[in-house]
């Protein structure tokens, strides 16, 4: 029971992915019937996730209008990857909770699905030891290109800056507070623009 990406072999197949305004929308094939589903989750790896546990639903006897409904109601776990409407320009993938560096390459490539001006407000990655400067380097090296970028705080600025630069990017925004960061993203936000929050430590933690 196989479930895969454009495989019209396996059990469950993920043919179609695009998101909307509520969060994707997907096509799959599951053992030969062909769905379509909506879900307020974000990320290529949360269908995957999804589909795994349809497989399992269908082949133990749940028929395809109830997956299709759960599948609907399914709720992301706040704070991550969670996406919020703050008025009719601007919208919010809140990825605060924490941040690694999986978690943090996720985020970035599905904010890279949005179709607008996006920007991205982290005070990087902590608690990595040795590997703290490197991560948040790669950290930037992802970022550049795909948006703009507002640094919190000076700790790991000089690393992440280090990394868009070196991507072939211009030194990211550095504000002293995530306070300062978010009203001036508001504030200068073009039409329709997706700001991901990408870990928001508290100001104290992070001085």
């Amino acid at each position: 029971m196989g479930v895969a990406i454009n495989n019209e072999g396996a059990y469950c197949n993920l043919t179609k992915l695009l998101l909307n305004d509520e969060g994707l929308n997907f096509c799959c094939e599951l053992d030969g019937n062909k769905i379509t589903l909506n879900s307020k989750l974000l990320g290529e790896f949360n269908v995957i996730n999804v589909m795994l546990a349809m497989a399992v639903a269908f082949k133990l006897g749940v028929g395809v209008n109830e997956i299709c409904r759960a599948v609907s109601n399914l709720e992301p776990v706040k704070h991550r990857l969670e996406l919020k409407r703050i008025n009719s320009n601007v919208r919010i993938i809140d990825d605060s909770f924490n941040s690694n560096p999986i978690g943090a390459k996720y985020a970035v490539e599905t904010l890279k699905m949005f179709n607008c001006t996006r920007v991205v407000i982290t005070c990087g990655m902590v608690d990595l030891g040795v590997e703290q400067y490197s991560e948040n380097f790669n950290f930037g090296k992802l970022l550049c290109g795909s948006c703009e970028v507002y640094v919190v705080n000076n700790v790991n600025y000089l690393a992440i800056a280090d990394g868009v630069v070196c991507a072939g990017g211009k030194k990211p925004r550095l504000f002293n507070t995530f306070n300062d960061a978010y009203k001036y993203a508001i504030e200068n936000a073009k039409e329709q623009t997706i700001i991901l929050i990408e870990n928001d430590l508290t100001d104290s933690y992070i001085v």
